[in-house]
């Protein structure tokens, strides 16, 4: 382990802070040297939630991480400056730091966390009630759902939105704890970016705050639009497959139509005419269900963007007050004038 100097000004932490939290910082390298000895036996695990993770059909991707040794110093330290009385020894910092092994879960469109919810609390044992974490001005539908399940919901500052687990696996005799976390992609993307700019040094720049804000409020609204074509996708595929049962339905109805007409007693050349009136009958059934189609169809996709772009009640990314705005607004009028005074100093 590198000296406690150059550790505290690597990772931030000044000497008050240190001494504030009360850490010894001979028992911190007694922890780093027994996790650093032991930090292989926590990889099956991770790779057997990963695994189990991958064959559900709404996961896209997973990610999998052991802390390094280093980081987990960091955490302790920063765990006993917000609780100094909390004590972490060797004995038992696997069982304090819910972390050590963390997965994350990628979902294309927003519904699909509901069977992969379904799905981990089925196979794994929770060590504590999941937790939801929110944005300010997420829906009440959204709410509703973490409430409905009994899950902590956490109105993150930073705007992070994903559901975490803390699970309990036993891939051999020995049992882990892992935090797993599952969010959208484009949840996923803004995170890395806001974490990567951000984290953990330049958590208040009041510039990066704003922009990265607005990119977060854009990044849900990729969700909403996803989810939204994915529900449009749906509609259409229905609308169709009514057509071409009401088609068929038609189709039917001639052709029962036209083999009466075969049993008649009546001259074969009316016969023939009323054959002909029928075929074209058929014809113009198809044209006419077709032109209905895609005026349903135009109608229906016409109304959906009016229902993206019409002003709704929304809350402003910079100062959360309420104003109205279409999906593709973000702030205030106010907050919009200040942000375009920013880009021109």
């Amino acid at each position: 382990m590198i000296a406690k100097k150059e550790f505290l000004e690597k990772y931030n932490i000044s000497d008050s802070e240190f001494k504030k939290s009360g850490a010894i910082w001979p028992e911190l390298e007694a922890i780093y040297n027994h996790f650093d000895s032991i930090r292989h036996d926590f990889e099956p695990t991770a790779r057997d939630i990963a695994e189990r993770l991958l064959k559900v059909k709404s996961v896209h991707s997973v990610r999998y991480r052991i802390k390094e040794s280093e980081h987990l110093i960091e955490k302790i330290i920063r765990k006993k400056l917000e609780d100094k009385k909390r004590v972490f020894t060797i004995e038992n910092y696997v069982s304090e730091i819910s972390d050590i092994i963390g997965v994350r879960a990628l979902h294309l469109f927003k519904d699909d966390w509901n069977y992969i919810d379904s799905y981990i609390i089925s196979t794994w044992k929770t060590k504590e009630t999941p937790t939801a974490n929110v944005r300010n001005g997420d829906s009440e539908e959204l709410i509703k759902i973490y409430q409905d399940k009994k899950y902590e919901i956490k109105e993150h500052k930073y705007g992070y939105r994903s559901v975490h687990y803390i699970l309990e696996s036993s891939p051999t005799k020995q049992s882990f704890v892992a935090e797993l976390q599952i969010r959208t992609i484009f949840e996923e993307a803004w995170s890395e970016i806001d974490h990567t700019i951000r984290y953990p040094y330049d958590l208040e720049n009041p510039i990066l705050k704003e922009y990265l804000l607005m990119f977060n409020r854009l990044a849900g609204n990729a969700d909403e639009m996803g989810t939204y074509i994915k529900f449009l996708q749906s509609e259409l595929q229905n609308k169709e497959r009514k057509f071409e049962e009401e088609l068929k339905e038609r189709e039917q109805i001639i052709d029962d139509l036209k083999s009466k007409i075969e049993t008649l007693e009546i001259d074969k050349k009316l016969k023939k005419e009323l054959g002909s009136s029928i075929d074209h009958l058929i014809a113009s059934n198809k044209s006419v269900l077709n032109d209905i189609a895609i005026i349903n169809n135009d109608t229906f996709i016409t109304n959906s963007f009016t229902h993206v772009f019409s002003k709704k009640d929304k809350t402003c990314i910079t100062c959360f007050k309420k104003f109205s705005g279409s999906d593709f607004v973000f702030q205030c009028e106010e907050c919009q004038k200040k942000s375009r005074q920013i880009i021109i100093k």
